[in-house]
């Protein structure tokens, strides 16, 4: 089936495309999931349609998911002429897979679904309704059993629920001597459509890092939740980065000496404004040193998260 597009609707994001090709090339065409949508007759009469192609970004070169882009060309209004009012993305990557892979799903006409716009309605209006849904995030999926393939991500996620504090923070927590973890790093890796980056290394050491840091904070004094928060860790991550921190030890004993004079004097910003991840990098740095100048009280040892740790 040929579906044309329509000024109006969404923009089409290389990337998005790329992803669900990704996830077309990993699990097929799942149409129970998601049909592709179209309209057609004289709602669309007196629009600007839209023939669309997939050509070479960089003349010379061969098609790939580095080099293509989508060309337009404005076409006249015919009585039959089907436009996509819901998966332009979806559809985009079945060209690409027609092209790339000789796949011929686009053709199968079970994976289309004709819906029609409400008398009195305009089709812009009316695509827009379609597409303002609320799209899967970052939190509703972590509120499910889905994997991500890596079992030591998957107990960061699981810490994160468990704990009541944000997924970015123990992310953060958990990489704190290697590369960055992110939060839709971890969904596209739930949704099959990337790996974990290899700038990450993750071990069961990293875990223990994530579960004592989460522990010191639950027995803190006045470390609520509230104020641990994606920056917290963040700017933790960072101190580490820029002061060549790589013992655990000294970051537990850094998390371990915040009190409320110290914070105040050294994470809370000025009033009107939020900390960010830099001022609370130069919050851990100073009490590193006074740790170091032995201007603190002495640190107690630290207990461990009470959270029991599942085998990875």
């Amino acid at each position: 089936m040929v579906l044309y597009f329509i000024q109006g609707n969404r923009e089409i994001a290389t990337a998005r495309v790329n992803e669900s090709y990704t996830r077309l090339k990993s699990k097929g065409f799942i149409k129970e999931v998601g049909m592709i949508e179209y309209v057609t007759g004289n709602c669309l009469e007196g629009k600007k349609i839209l023939s669309v192609r997939i050509e070479e970004k960089v003349n010379g070169k061969p098609l790939s998911l580095t080099n293509w882009r989508l060309a337009m060309e404005e076409v006249p209004y015919t009585a039959d002429m089907k436009v996509c009012a819901d998966g332009q993305g979806r559809y985009v990557a079945l060209m690409l897979k027609k092209r790339l892979d000789n796949d011929n799903t686009i053709d199968d006409d079970s994976i289309y679904r004709q819906v029609t716009v409400p008398t009195e309605m305009d089709v812009i209006e009316f695509i827009l309704l379609k597409n303002s849904g609320k799209p899967w995030n970052a939190k509703d999926a972590f509120n499910t059993a889905i994997s991500s393939g890596n079992p030591y991500v998957d107990r960061l996620t699981a810490i994160a629920k468990e704990s009541g504090l944000e997924n970015q923070a123990i992310y953060n927590f958990g990489t704190l001597f290697t590369g960055d973890l992110s939060n839709k790093t971890v969904l596209c890796m739930m949704d099959k459509t990337k790996a974990l980056p290899k700038s990450i290394s993750l071990t069961s050491d990293n875990i223990d890092v994530a579960t004592n840091i989460v522990g010191i904070i639950a027995d803190h004094q006045m470390l609520t939740k509230n104020l641990v928060t994606y920056k917290f860790s963040k700017g933790l991550k960072q101190f580490c980065k820029d002061n060549e921190i790589t013992k655990a030890d000294d970051v537990f004993n850094v998390i371990t000496a915040i009190t409320k004079p110290l914070w105040d004097q050294h994470f809370t910003p000025e009033r009107g404004t939020s900390a960010e991840a830099k001022k609370y990098a130069e919050g851990f740095l100073k009490i590193y040193e006074l740790i170091n100048e032995q201007a603190t009280e002495p640190i107690q040892p630290v207990a461990p998260f009470r959270i029991e740790a599942a085998a990875v």
